[in-house]
């Protein structure tokens, strides 16, 4: 996916020459596009987004690099060049299977739609459940503990005078997740 990412940026830079306006000396996103690729050093991804002519870049760049990746383009360009997109997989597991539902961006939309998806859930998988026998539990891998404070906190505005029980994600999951990971679950109790 990256190379072809890459191939489909080289040609729109190199061969097609897209990149430029006509009559203008101008040749930022060539150099936006050389520096990712002098930054990134084979890891990640650039090309041109949106048409040759919309002055912006996409790039695919690896978190360990994010950070000298911004401050150089801002250092270039200027501050508040990069946008940084957060596009969070919602992840459900249904018995044995996890499969990815939904991408939003950002945790706050992330942490909204989990909720939506439970809502929907207690409303429709579980609806024939009595409700006494349901409980529902907060997860992560969150570094700081008022994260998870605040997780739950959402959690319990959006179903209130529910119980809801928190603990960390396991390692086999948090080893995949990262830190600052959120979950939600039904448990249905056993008689």
């Amino acid at each position: 996916f990256l190379a072809g990412v890459i191939e489909s940026g080289e040609s729109s830079w190199k061969q097609l020459q897209n990149l430029y306006v006509g009559g203008s000396t101008a040749q930022s996103l060539a150099l936006a596009c050389a520096l990712s690729e002098r930054i990134l050093k084979g890891c990640g991804a650039w090309r041109v987004h949106g048409g040759g002519f919309a002055g912006t870049i996409l790039a695919f760049v690896p978190h360990y690099k994010l950070d000298a990746y911004v401050r150089q383009m801002d250092a270039v360009f200027g501050d508040g060049a990069c946008t940084v997109l957060g596009i969070r997989p919602i992840l459900t597991i249904q018995g044995e299977r996890l499969d990815a539902c939904d991408k939003v961006r950002g945790m706050k939309h992330a942490q909204q739609r989990m909720i939506e998806h439970i809502r929907q859930d207690l409303e429709g998988r579980f609806a024939s459940v009595p409700k006494e026998q349901l409980k529902l539990a907060a997860a992560g891998t969150f570094l700081d503990e008022k994260q998870a404070q605040a997780w739950v906190s959402m959690i319990r505005a959006a179903f209130p005078g529910e119980e809801v029980i928190y603990n960390p994600l396991s390692l086999s999951i948090g080893c995949h997740t990262g830190p600052n990971a959120a979950g939600i679950a039904v448990i249905k109790l056993c008689d």
